[in-house]
């Protein structure tokens, strides 16, 4: 039997997947870092998460670096074994004052990828950036950009609101639109 090993994923990733679950950072931070490390290792959302579609893109490698990560995120008596070839999947490891064998150990891995993708998938619905370099990813949005946007959210919330059966606004729906409308010809 041969011992699986890492040979896609870079020293970076592999720090920031241990940080995503273990670290004391904020959520949005771990999450942050784990996502800017995936795009720069060229990790894609669409494929790689699951076996079947990784290997159908020729990208099978892709999703074993990503088992290789979520394997770092168990205990390191559970790592270890789980990375042995030559551990039997029956054999009984403690860790966490948890006793599993191999094999139960190795169904959380799954678990773990769908959560590593998850992570993934609002670091990317939240403005990351799936470039190299990111260098709009954290870029400020114009105001008139900022204004326009709420407001024609606010627009659509008065119209509805005033298109209902029961109006639930107490003020002048007409009036209130009129001013969005004054605001939006400002914000050019």
């Amino acid at each position: 039997m041969t011992t699986p090993k890492n040979n896609i994923v870079s020293p970076a990733l592999i720090a920031a997947a241990a940080a995503y679950f273990k670290a004391d950072d904020t959520l949005i931070a771990k999450r942050t870092a784990l996502g800017k490390a995936f795009v720069a290792d060229g990790i894609q959302l669409a494929t790689d998460f699951k076996e079947k579609t990784a290997k159908e893109a020729g990208r099978a490698d892709r999703y074993q670096s990503l088992k290789f990560l979520a394997q770092s995120s168990l205990p390191a008596a559970v790592t270890a074994a789980l990375r042995d070839a030559d551990v039997a999947g029956a054999k009984a490891i403690k860790a966490d004052g948890v006793t599993l064998t191999k094999t139960e150990w190795s169904r959380r891995i799954p678990a773990k990828i769908v959560n590593m993708q998850n992570a993934f998938a609002l670091f990317l619905k939240e403005g990351g950036s799936t470039d190299k370099n990111g260098a709009k990813a954290n870029a400020p949005r114009e105001i008139s950009d900022r204004i326009k946007d709420e407001i024609a959210k606010l627009k659509k919330a008065v119209s509805t609101d005033r298109d209902a059966e029961a109006p639930t606004a107490k003020f002048d729906h007409a009036e209130m639109l009129a001013t969005f409308q004054r605001i939006l010809d400002l914000a050019k």
